[in-house]
């Protein structure tokens, strides 16, 4: 994975080591501050949803999901950016933007058309592209972005329909409160 040249605090966990179900799960967020978390990430949620981006929660609210198909943001087969996806990221560039506050972990899927190896190399250079696209809308300006290409792991429904591969092909956005949030939803 490539690094996002955050300077990270030498206590603090590389995110850019970590699996993706380790970096979803940290920070964890402890119970005095767990109430003030989950109103701050349910705000968020209603913002992004206002701006076209409904979402989910998870880790029982402290975390929010947003799922963009991917045949909104690139080709088929390809890894580049389409024209209209910088619009439909911009609210996620917003996000991105408080670096002290958040930690985006980016996931993209794909359905179980060609091989793995295929799967896994075009996974791996969209997560990069919409990284890259972060960082260089943002600039120093960004919070730790942590891209995975997942392949066709953890398909959300069969392969038996186009419109079934369709949904299997997207990008997830997880937005996890950082340290700094945490500790101001403490007080």
């Amino acid at each position: 994975m490539p690094f996002s040249g955050v300077n990270l605090p030498a206590s603090e966990p590389d995110p850019y080591e970590m699996s993706i179900d380790d970096n979803l799960s940290y920070p964890q967020v402890p119970s005095k501050a767990s109430a003030g978390i989950k109103e701050h990430m349910s705000r968020l949620a209603a913002r992004l949803k206002q701006k076209g981006l409904p979402s989910t929660s998870y880790r029982g609210g402290q975390v929010i999901q947003v799922v963009i198909p991917c045949s909104l943001l690139f080709a088929p087969n390809e890894d580049k950016l389409m024209p209209g996806a910088s619009k439909l990221l911009q609210p996620l560039v917003e996000v991105a933007g408080q670096e002290a506050l958040y930690k985006i972990v980016l996931s993209v899927h794909a359905d179980d058309t060609g091989d793995d190896v295929y799967a896994n190399d075009l996974t791996e250079r969209r997560a990069v592209a919409v990284d890259d696209f972060f960082n260089e809308t943002l600039g120093d300006e960004c919070c730790v972005i942590v891209p995975y290409g997942m392949g066709k792991a953890d398909a959300i429904t069969d392969n038996s329909s186009i419109a079934n591969r369709a949904r299997n092909r997207r990008l997830e956005v997880f937005i996890i409160p950082e340290t700094a949030l945490i500790e101001a939803a403490k007080n």
